[in-house]
């Protein structure tokens, strides 16, 4: 039986594209799993989705817990130092070169942390009003001056983003409904200052600005998905094991591999 080298050549670019992307996603496949198991180790998150193409990583977090404050929504893309998915063991976030990420925080998930604190910075019931223009702050304050004093403060302030941290900004103060000299309203700010930092994430992130509405609060860089590569999944259960699944993918390599025979054929 006679083969026509064209027939030779197709099947020879078959068999070496699907031995490489066999390759190709065995090692992204395990670094996902992988990532994916360690974040949710780390961040304690209701669910995570951890996709790997190459030297590229995607994730989205719902649920996550930085320092035991809730974080609605985390949604990172990062760039690995050296693309080694054998050498992911214990802690990944050392491969990571750059990230650009992105994290939603619930008014009500900060007050629930600021409640759970206690005596915060001086404070005490202090509660978070998001809103675009001004925040308000409200709580007690512990003052020291020749005895403790309890007074009651609001504060009107804008919330600002520096480096990897929430800050009270343009700050006003008022006790029982009183305006406060810049003296004390200096005072209590540096206690409360930062309010925030996302540094305990495990891995440097950048961020670029602050979004606010009347319900949540965004940094972000605009971070764009990974698309393609190799998808795992973890979703909280009551196992205190962290079993991270694949994902079904809508293009398979079967389907990759018609297309580039039926280029060749033309």
């Amino acid at each position: 039986m006679k083969i026509k080298i064209p027939a030779l050549l197709c099947i020879s670019a078959l068999f070496f594209f699907w031995h490489s992307h066999s390759a190709w996603a065995s090692s992204d496949g395990l670094a996902a799993k992988k990532i994916c198991a360690l974040l949710s180790e780390q961040l304690h998150p209701e669910r995570v989705v951890v996709t790997v193409k190459g030297s590229y990583v995607w994730t989205e977090i719902r649920g996550a817990s930085l320092l035991g404050l809730r974080v609605e929504r985390m949604r990172l893309r990062g760039k690995l130092k050296k693309y080694q998915a054998a050498k992911i063991k214990d802690d990944f976030t050392k491969l990571i070169e750059s990230s650009q990420g992105e994290i939603v925080l619930k008014e009500e998930d900060l007050n629930n942390y600021l409640a759970d604190a206690g005596e915060f910075s001086g404070f005490s019931g202090l509660r978070i009003d998001f809103r675009p223009e001004k925040s308000v702050a409200r709580g007690l304050y512990h003052a020291k001056v020749l005895f403790k004093v309890k007074m009651r403060i609001m504060a009107k302030s804008r919330l600002s983003l520096e480096e990897d941290s929430l800050y009270l900004r343009d700050t006003e103060v008022f006790v029982e409904g009183v305006k406060q000299p810049q003296s004390m309203t200096e005072k209590i700010t540096a206690n409360i200052n930062p309010l925030f930092s996302f540094s305990a994430i495990p891995f440097p992130v950048k961020f670029t600005k602050l979004v606010i509405d009347g319900e949540s609060a965004a940094v972000t860089a605009a971070p764009n998905p990974v698309r393609g590569g190799e998808t795992r999944s973890y979703t909280q259960k009551s196992s205190r094991k962290h079993h991270c699944n694949k994902q079904k993918l809508k293009y398979s390599a079967f389907h990759e591999a018609r297309t580039y025979l039926r280029w060749a054929s033309l």
